[in-house]
């Protein structure tokens, strides 16, 4: 069996995982989430993870701190949306609060 070599050309960003921008600014015109942009920050039933995209069932691609794999996540289920600097913009957390 043959060997390989691997060479390292850079540390992995969770921006190679973004999806389609147009298929995102749909999702959040749909789910009232206009705020809401790719790499923003998002805490989702207590796991911090960031917003890489959106999909066909109108819920957000998510990729959780220390994962190198999408999430599909209802924006308004037990979810929290942090700015770039760390201020909560929206926070659908409470019981029955924030499902769309």
């Amino acid at each position: 069996m043959p060997h390989l070599r691997v060479k390292k050309i850079g540390i992995a960003s969770v921006r190679s995982l973004f999806g389609n921008p147009e298929t995102f600014t749909s999702v959040c015109q749909q789910r009232n989430i206009s705020f809401a942009y790719q790499g923003m920050r998002i805490e989702v039933s207590g796991k911090m993870g960031t917003i890489v995209g959106a999909n066909n069932s109108s819920n957000l691609d998510v990729v959780f701190d220390g994962e190198w794999h999408v999430e599909n996540c209802h924006p308004g289920w037990k979810t929290r949306y942090y700015d770039a600097n760390g201020n909560v913009v929206q926070d659908n957390t409470a019981p029955g609060e924030g499902v769309i």
